[in-house]
């Protein structure tokens, strides 16, 4: 993805967010741009004024040659994205900006995860010596070194400082070395086994921003945005530079040698050089596709007559380079002081590289952000459309070159849905099977079936002994606690639906202007439109036979008493799921508004409020709705809260960083009680404990340290026996 200019690269991606953003000012009512909204693959958006200051459009920036100079600038790397990966033996280590991936390829067709390691700093690319030592640029980390004679969960030994922000790392011949941005290029003696004996053999300053680099024999390649360089590390403790060149797109991010071909990934371009004479080098060719929505070169791999590209938000795509072996070339341009490029700045193809196009002989879809070979296999990293993905794609490069997809591994999704209530706890892993667990007196949990339950749950509620479940096609399930699924007699017609019980009657709220409520009593549904009814799009909660409902279209709070006729209190609070452009990449409009009630309050999570920011609202349970607290929170993307005890507790969740939050907001301030690693969803109370559902680790279960409700909250098993009834 990430052009950066506003040229025939960008212009559809450009023209899409104008239209995404004309369609918000429209539904929300202002016209107040983000002066730069963050993606979650780490690029920037700036966005785009005509004459008069009216914004038309945004656009993308490259994540790593745009705003090198940001106190903040390793934070963009820091995503839902598996960035960079090395394979050793049947051991595939990813990383991801966070943490250290150990992935089992033996079977490459059912790769598994064996472990996940948080590290320092940000790690975002490895190496390895092929023995049992990995090396890690963890930007302003520095240089980590880690043990793999444990090949299944490797071990931090040694953090090596380096100023600056380590962002590209290289193994060769027992030497180390690193780049790090305006800070040069690091040398490590890489042949100790004792990690205390690790040394800097050198460090040479260089110009330009520094984040990719290779190593043939004794030669170091180096991309540097405006310029590729070549260093001569004959001898490691004085090594020379021995020329520098210029890159036409100003974005050179990645670097890859075979033999003496040296491809440069330069986001709108792939350039193709010929370094047999380091300091003499000749272009001989380059491969663009200006015509392509999004299309952006973010790094490249090489195996005999062909060249695996990341083509950004459009591909993978296989060059050929057979005919580059004749190719003269030309005498590569070389950078010297005075016509260094803007970075910024336009990119225009000339004559004389159109006459050296190289060809693509296959494209294959999808969004990647770096490919590793190894062998004959390449290791394809991310899916970053729209709200980025932890995902690699596994391909058998065939004799002729061709890929054919054989496997994937993505971020795990162990628990998709979870609710608890009336000594139950129901579980739905993989949107397939329905997991009934039961709880009496506060006990332990102790599963007591696994049925089958394809399609993905909504929402899930509890009314005299059963668990009420809502499925996203709009139908209501009653289920058991010896597992028993049962089908209400009637299908809502519509998606995006909430659903509870007073015990009586079950309510649900689809995403049109009704209410449907279902009497138990008399097993059948009623359809409710009357204007002073609830309205659709509704997120509701009861305390007893008192229902509550937050309108996300119009704002409002609604207030019914069952037992005092219709529904006559509302209250206008204002919009809870308000969110920018930014948020439309990032996923955090994925947060919807909660609503919980108790005897005293009525509470209400606005996970992007009309200040754009997060909040708990307090209100008195009462006719008038009188607000009693707005609690702004902590930055973060917000998902879930329960109600233990009267007291509340909301769930924040940062799959950036792969980690999530329980504060716990006792009135007017929230303090965070736990933390942990994982990308959690759900949050509900437990008898004395609070359970959240991780989507990584299934359900995990939280006590408190200081009593029931009292202290911070640490971790105990959720399960101690697995009793399934016959």
């Amino acid at each position: 993805m990430s052009c950066n200019q506003w040229d025939v690269c960008n212009k559809r991606h450009a023209i899409l967010l104008a239209l995404i953003w004309a369609f918000q000012l429209t539904a929300c009512g202002q016209a107040d741009a983000p002066s730069r909204g963050e993606s979650v693959t780490g690029t920037f958006m700036e966005p785009v004024a005509d004459g008069e200051g009216n914004i038309n459009g945004f656009v993308v920036l490259d994540e790593e040659c745009g705003h090198t100079d940001d106190p903040l600038y390793m934070n963009r790397f820091v995503t839902s994205m598996f960035r960079d990966a090395v394979a050793v033996a049947d051991r595939l280590y990813l990383v991801d900006g966070s943490f250290l991936w150990t992935i089992d390829i033996t079977h490459l067709d059912a790769p598994t995860r064996l472990s996940m390691i948080r590290l320092p700093g940000e790690p975002v690319a490895i190496a390895s010596d092929n023995i049992h030592t990995l090396w890690v640029a963890a930007g302003s980390g520095g240089i980590l070194q880690l043990d793999t004679r444990d090949s299944d969960t490797p071990t931090l030994i040694a953090q090596h400082s380096v100023e600056g922000n380590v962002l590209d790392i290289a193994f060769n011949n027992q030497l180390v070395y690193a780049v790090a941005g305006n800070n040069g290029l690091t040398i490590l003696d890489g042949a100790q086994t004792d990690p205390a004996q690790t040394a800097v053999l050198s460090h040479l300053s260089l110009s330009g921003f520094l984040n990719g680099v290779t190593v043939q024999n004794d030669n170091v390649y180096i991309s540097a945005c405006g310029s590729f360089q070549v260093v001569d590390a004959t001898i490691p403790h004085a090594p020379v530079l021995q020329q520098q060149y210029l890159v036409e797109t100003g974005h050179a991010k990645d670097v890859n040698i075979q033999n003496n071909l040296l491809f440069v990934s330069a986001g709108e371009a792939l350039f193709a050089f010929d370094v047999s004479i380091p300091y003499e080098a000749r272009a001989l060719g380059f491969y663009a596709d200006p015509e392509a929505e999004g299309f952006y070169i973010n790094g490249a791999a090489s195996l005999d007559d062909n060249v695996f590209i990341a083509a950004g938000d459009e591909s993978v795509r296989v060059i050929n380079i057979s005919t580059l072996s004749t190719a003269a070339g030309a005498a590569a341009p070389i950078q010297t002081p005075g016509n260094e490029l803007i970075i910024d700045g336009p990119f225009e193809f000339h004559t004389s590289q159109i006459s050296r196009a190289m060809n693509v002989t296959q494209i294959v879809y999808g969004d990647p952000i770096n490919v590793i070979r190894h062998d004959n296999t390449l290791f394809v990293l991310g899916n970053f459309r729209w709200v980025g993905e932890r995902l690699v794609r596994i391909m058998r490069i065939d004799e002729d070159g061709a890929l054919t997809e054989i496997g994937a591994l993505g971020q795990p999704e162990e628990s998709s849905f979870m609710a608890t209530g009336n000594d139950m706890v129901v579980r739905q892993r993989n949107n397939q099977m329905l997991d009934v667990f039961q709880t009496e007196n506060g006990a332990n949990p102790v599963l007591k079936a696994s049925v089958s339950f394809p399609g993905a749950i909504v929402r899930g509620v509890f009314s005299d002994g059963f668990a009420i479940l809502l499925k996203d096609n709009g139908r209501v399930y009653t289920v058991s606690k010896d597992g028993t699924v049962n089908t209400l007699p009637k299908m809502l017609h519509a998606t995006d639906l909430d659903v509870l019980s007073t015990g009586e009657i079950i309510y649900a709220s689809p995403t049109g202007d009704c209410i449907f409520l279902y009497s138990e009593a008399d097993s059948a549904w009623q359809v409710t439109c009357e204007e002073n009814q609830f309205w659709g799009n509704s997120r509701l909660a009861a305390y007893g036979r008192l229902v509550v409902a937050y309108n996300s279209i119009t704002g409002q709070l609604l207030r019914y008493d069952h037992d005092n006729g219709p529904l006559a209190q509302r209250r206008y609070v204002g919009l809870c799921e308000n969110y920018a452009i930014d948020d439309f990449y990032s996923g955090a409009n994925e947060s919807k508004a909660k609503v919980r009630v108790t005897y005293q309050h009525i509470f209400l999570l606005c996970p992007s409020n009309e200040d754009q920011k997060a909040s708990v609202q307090l209100f008195e349970n009462t006719s008038a709705m009188q607000k009693v607290a707005d609690v702004t929170l902590p930055d973060g993307l917000y998902r879930d809260m329960a109600i233990l005890s009267n007291q509340l507790y909301v769930l924040s969740t940062d799959n950036n960083r792969y980690t999530f939050s329980i504060l716990h907001v006792p009135g007017a301030y929230a303090k965070t009680v736990a933390t942990g690693d994982g990308f959690a969803t759900q949050l509900a109370p437990q008898a004395y404990t609070l359970l959240v559902g991780d989507n990584d680790q299934g359900i995990r279960r939280f006590q408190f340290s200081n009593g029931p409700t009292d202290g911070m909250l640490f971790e105990i098993p959720f399960l101690t026996t697995e009793e399934v009834a016959p």
